[in-house]
Parts: C-alpha cells; structure tokens; sequence
C-alpha cells in the first residue's frame, strides 16, 4: 500500500480504522503465497519490496516529512518501510532524478494467470459451474429470490454476489451514482534485447509536474521476470476529455494520448535503459471501480434479499480482493455477519455509505 495512502486514510478515519486497512493488504501478501503454494500455479509470483519514489521536490519533501513525523510518533506501520534520501536514490531505484523513495514489502503476480489456474482447477473439481460470454440485462427480487436476466433466459438465485466492480452501477441499482466506471489506461513495453541487472522492485512514481497543476502524476510499474515491464498511469494526458474516461464503460476506445509517454517512459527516467528499446508491445484500458470515499463496498446490500458487494476497488484491487473474496465467501457460505470476517470495518457497504 503506498503510503500516501496510509497517511490520506489515518488523516480521514483515525489510526486505528486506516490500520485495519493496512493489515489487510499486508495480510494479503501472506494469504496469496499461501495459495499460489497450495495449488502449484505458475503465475509469476514473487515476494519484493514496492517503491513509492518521488520525483517532484515538493512531494518528495512532503513525504519525507509526514514519514519522520509518522516514526516519531511511534506508528506501527512505518516498521517494514523504509526512508531512501539523500545521494543514494537514484542509484537504490534505478530512476533519473529521484529525490526521495519510501520502500515496503509486497508481493506481484500475473492476475490473469492466477485466475485462470483457480478457475480451472475448481471447474475439473466440479465445484464451479462457469458461464463465460453470458451477459446479465437485468436483475430483479421476487419472494427472496433474484432473477437474473440473460440473453438465453433467466437464472434463479437465492444468494447474488456482485463481484463485479466498475461495472455494478450498470446491474444493481444500489450502486449507481456511488461505484463510478473509469478509465483505466496499462501497457506493456518490452526491450530490444535485455537489461541487466534486472529491475526487482516495484514501482511508484511521482513525476514532477506543471506548478498549474494540484493533482500528482504518477505511473505504476511492475517488471515481470521475463525483463518486460507493465505499466500504468498517464491519466493527464488525457483526463481534459472527461467525458471519454469519467462514467463510461466502454474499455475498447484506447487512449492515444498516453502512447508517447509510455513508450519512452523507460530510458527517460530509468538508469541503463536508455539504449534498451524498451517500446511500447501493446496498450489497453481498464474499468475501475470509483467510489466517493476510495474505499470498495464488501459485504450485505442493505434493503436487498440475498445480495452481497465485493465491488469498487478503485484501481486497488489486486491488493485487497483475494481477503476481501474470502470474507464475503464466509457470510455467504457460513452465514457469518461482516463483524466475523475481520475485514476493515469501512468497506462494509452500509445504508450511510449508499446515501439512504
């Protein structure tokens, strides 16, 4: 979790709610390796440290400021980061003009790897019935139960989970107005010929930026073991269109703003990547799932027979939806209420939380 995040939940909820939260992501890179061992899945896994590295004066400053301030004050959470200043920061993270880095652990997979592996393995189980191309028109309740609309028919459920994040507002009116669709813009790049030493970090960084502008520019990295890299970010080259990214569930209009940034993005702020080649592969957008508090809805749906939430992310979910699922699976399938589950106390979905 980067800790401009931990700082912004502590600052709006307390210590103790924003701790809940950090637990859980922390708690996650355990559970994962847990499975990924369990199971046998070649997913790419592997245990690293994530670097949130600060380009702009003054946000690196700020972030050294609100982490000394955090450690002097005795904060649990500042035992596993770690605060790179001074001449070393370039050359700790590989990126050009570094000013200040704040390093914690975590762990990275391929998603789609991962998924399909879990789905495979319980459908030759038999414990899954999988519906894929099948789209859901409607949903309606009658006498406890929910019939969902298809294009061959209706289903019948009893219990309905909504894991469907940035697209739920579309399917379940609770959530409209209060799970917003947004674009979401990755690419992979991948060099001429390979790179060594090879990157083992991930990567947050925040770029200097125009001083007309208040919101950060930052990107996302993730190497993957092959020497390629996935990156995701550049929402300011194209967020003055608001109307192509804000409130639209339309993931197959790229963004060709966000090209030219992405394919230098390497040699222009990695050290000894500048005869890489390292270009754009390819590019593709995704639907995240915004919130008004940037926290996702997990749990019962107030007012609602047989329907829980495990929606609304926020662009954060790889981090948190793995608990966040087996603590839904608890309510439904074990008949325990959010409380029991130990999940962070602010991603229940609640009445307040949905405006009612």
């Amino acid at each position: 979790m980067k800790t401009s995040t931990v700082h912004n939940l502590i600052a709006k909820h307390g210590t103790e709610l924003a701790m809940e939260v950090r637990d859980l992501v922390t708690a996650q890179i355990d559970a994962l390796k847990d499975i990924v061992e369990t199971e046998g899945l070649d997913c790419e896994f592997e245990l690293r440290r994530s670097y949130d590295v600060f380009i702009d004066p003054e946000e690196a400053e700020k972030a050294k400021k609100d982490f000394l301030a955090s450690v002097e004050a005795g904060a649990r959470w500042t035992r596993d980061v770690d605060l790179v200043e001074g001449g070393n920061v370039e050359q700790v993270t590989s990126i050009k003009d570094a000013k200040v880095a704040l390093s914690s652990p975590i762990c990275s997979l391929s998603p789609y790897k991962f998924v399909c592996q879990i789905l495979s393995r319980l459908l030759d189980r038999k414990a899954l019935n999988l519906q894929t191309n099948t789209l859901v028109t409607n949903i309606t309740s009658s006498n406890g139960t929910n019939i969902i609309s298809i294009p061959r028919g209706t289903l019948r459920a009893t219990k309905l989970i909504f894991a469907t994040n940035g697209y739920t507002a579309g399917i379940s009116l609770p959530f409209v107005n209060k799970i917003i669709p947004v674009h979401g813009t990755a690419s992979h790049l991948t060099p001429s010929k390979p790179v060594s030493p090879h990157l083992s970090h991930t990567y947050n960084i925040a770029y200097t930026r125009p001083s007309a502008e208040s919101q950060s520019r930052v990107d996302y990295l993730n190497p993957r073991p092959d020497g390629s890299i996935v990156v995701g970010g550049a929402n300011w080259t194209y967020n003055h269109d608001r109307s192509a990214w804000y409130d639209n569930f339309d993931d197959s209009a790229l963004m060709p703003e966000a090209v030219p940034h992405f394919d230098s993005l390497m040699r222009r702020n990695f050290l000894g990547w500048e005869g890489a080649g390292a270009g754009v592969e390819s590019v593709w957008m995704g639907i995240i799932g915004y919130t008004g508090d940037e926290l996702p809805f997990v749990g019962v749906v107030p007012g609602m027979s047989g329907q829980w939430a495990l929606a609304g992310f926020n662009g954060g979910g790889n981090a948190m939806c793995w608990l966040c699922g087996k603590g839904v699976a608890e309510m439904v399938a074990g008949g325990k209420v959010f409380g029991e589950t130990g999940l962070p106390r602010l991603f229940e979905v609640t009445g307040e939380r949905l405006g009612r």
